[in-house]
């Protein structure tokens, strides 16, 4: 049962009109107690998955300390390097370790899986059986989410949205994605169903702030990171896993001239974030046939810039997008990068790369437009100059969500000459990197197969789908008999198309 159709049987059971008549009607107190037992019950038989198997010969090493250790030393580093949900995991999980069981033992699951991941991807020897260990950690906190769930209060529900995006990652880690997937439905649904049913969560879009305004951040945290990987995903298998998706709250995008340089690297950022939030959260919702009319208030009122030759999927953030980049050039023009941070160096890096794949965006009338040679080069540039700024490590390396893989991968989607292509694959066969669902020595296996089937004559160009699973389903099916792709990429494909 899944997390949505738990929530809605728990809920319908538990209201009047669905009850059995007795002679004496029950007090509300009672009412209330059925409600909540009858969803918690819901809960735990969706959200709460069945314990993995521990392989022969498990050990039985008390080794929280250790893995909890990585984490926070280790772990972090990888997850965040790219991305900016820094704040989620040191200001919000780790701290909620110390005081609750199954964020403890789910980020010591986490600890072991990343560990397991880094010495096998690297061909290193293992001084103990880490998958075991983390799957010691994780039915442990499988374990607790279970008594969690049995009195599904508001803190139980942060704690087991937690857990889930713990969970998420820790699948990813072990190429498990069709699981991944799934927590991210139940983590969707879970937040929905507690976001309709919770007074504090409401009060929060009201113009009076409670007294659980830091609670309630947490609320606004969870949301943005579930719909950044639900984005992430989509962009991935080419449809939405989560079509009840609950974009984040974002506020305007100011728009001043003339353009003036970002004061930091740190304003840039925020900037680009915001707009992406509101972009992504746009494009989904008309995706859906939601889209709200509070959302045309984002929409400039005047813009210098000329988007009519844009994609007209793109004409909406276009003009936001053409301001950012002007003031991001003159912050780059003005940036002392001598003296600049390491971290500094490498979110500034980050950004260009994101940069340069909206200005080759931005260059095609359609969004089935290829790019252009040199284009595909300026992103694989960034995307070369953000690696140099990574440690020089041996191991392999796993962020929370996608940034540097699909930036390559886009350029061998949207560029059909094969010496752009193959600098791609080379790329993305020499970094050892999973981000997300995106493996990057699983996507050099899906494109190098692509390239070789049509130089063989075997598939046309344009007859290549647009999203990963379905080009591996396809490439799958013809005469390429040395072909072999990982089973979870084909069952992540099938599953979208049920």
């Amino acid at each position: 049962m899944t997390l949505g159709s738990a929530i809605s049987s728990a809920t319908n059971a538990s209201h009047p009109a669905y009850a059995v008549r007795s002679n004496s009607r029950p007090n509300s107190r009672e009412i209330g107690k059925q409600r909540t037992q009858a969803l918690s019950n819901g809960l735990i038989r969706a959200v709460v998955r069945p314990l993995l198997p521990l392989p022969i010969g498990a050990p039985s090493i008390p080794t929280e300390r250790d893995l909890l250790y990585h984490v926070r030393t280790c772990t972090l580093h990888d997850l965040v390097s790219t991305s900016n949900s820094i704040g989620f995991w040191q200001s919000h999980a780790l701290p909620l370790s110390h005081a609750v069981e199954p964020v403890k033992f789910a980020l010591c699951a986490l600890g072991g899986a990343h560990r397991q991941f880094k010495a096998q991807r690297g061909g290193e020897p293992m001084s103990h059986d880490f998958e075991s260990i983390a799957i010691q950690q994780y039915n442990q906190a499988i374990s607790c989410i279970s008594i969690c769930l049995m009195s599904p209060s508001e803190k139980n529900m942060e704690v087991t949205l937690t857990c889930c995006i713990i969970f998420i990652c820790i699948e990813n880690l072990f190429g498990r994605y069709t699981k991944a997937v799934g927590y991210l439905r139940s983590a969707y649904a879970l937040f929905k169903h507690v976001q309709e049913s919770t007074p504090l969560l409401q009060s929060s879009t009201q113009e009076s702030p409670t007294s659980n305004t830091a609670l309630s951040g947490v609320f606004t945290s969870i949301a943005d990171i579930l719909f950044r990987l639900n984005i992430d995903v989509a962009f991935y298998i080419g449809s939405d896993a989560c079509p009840d998706a609950i974009p984040p709250h974002v506020k305007d995008i100011e728009m001043e001239f003339p353009a003036r340089p970002f004061a930091s690297y740190v304003d840039a950022e925020a900037s680009f974030n915001l707009m992406k939030r509101v972009g992504n959260a746009r494009w989904y919702l008309k995706s859906q046939g939601r889209l709200m009319h509070e959302w045309d208030r984002f929409r400039p009122e005047t813009t210098i810039y000329d988007t009519s030759l844009v994609p007209h999927e793109l004409a909406f953030l276009a003009p936001y997008f053409l301001h950012w980049n002007a003031r991001f050039d003159l912050f780059k023009q003005q940036a002392d990068r001598s003296s600049a941070t390491h971290n500094a160096l490498r979110r500034i890096a980050t950004l260009e790369l994101y940069q340069s794949v909206w200005l080759a965006l931005l260059k095609c009338r359609t969004l089935e437009t290829d790019f252009s040679p040199s284009d595909c080069s300026a992103i694989m540039d960034c995307a070369e100059a953000l690696l140099r700024l990574e440690p020089s490590e041996t191991s392999p390396a796993f962020a929370f969500d996608g940034v540097i893989v699909p930036a390559v991968c886009l350029t061998l989607h949207y560029c059909e000459d094969e010496a752009t292509q193959r600098r791609g694959i080379n790329l993305l066969r020499t970094i050892r990197r999973r981000e997300g669902v995106w493996d990057s020595q699983e996507m050099s296996d899906v494109f190098e197969a692509m390239v070789t089937a049509r130089r063989k004559d075997l598939i046309a160009w344009d007859a290549i789908p647009y999203n990963i699973p379905s080009i591996a389903k396809r490439l799958s099916g013809l005469n390429m008999p040395d072909l072999r792709f990982p089973q979870e990429l084909l069952l992540l494909g099938a599953e979208m198309a049920d």
